[in-house]
């Protein structure tokens, strides 16, 4: 959530194939972005693609 007086932060990150054969992608986050959302190794984070796919919208997920 952003207020009147913040800029939404941006960041471009590339696609990175596993190497497994499966297809699979991953994305390496850069740490501000990490320490921005607090985190953690072994925290569950939900993405979502926006409707015009061409963003990733990502949020942490408290267990």
């Amino acid at each position: 959530m952003t207020s009147a007086n913040t800029v939404p932060t941006r960041w471009t990150a590339s696609l990175i194939d596993t190497g497994d054969g499966s297809g699979d992608m991953m994305i390496e986050l850069p740490d501000d972005l990490l320490a921005q959302l607090d985190l953690q190794i072994g925290d569950s984070v939900q993405v979502d693609v926006s409707e015009d796919k061409s963003k990733l919208l990502m949020r942490k997920v408290n267990t």
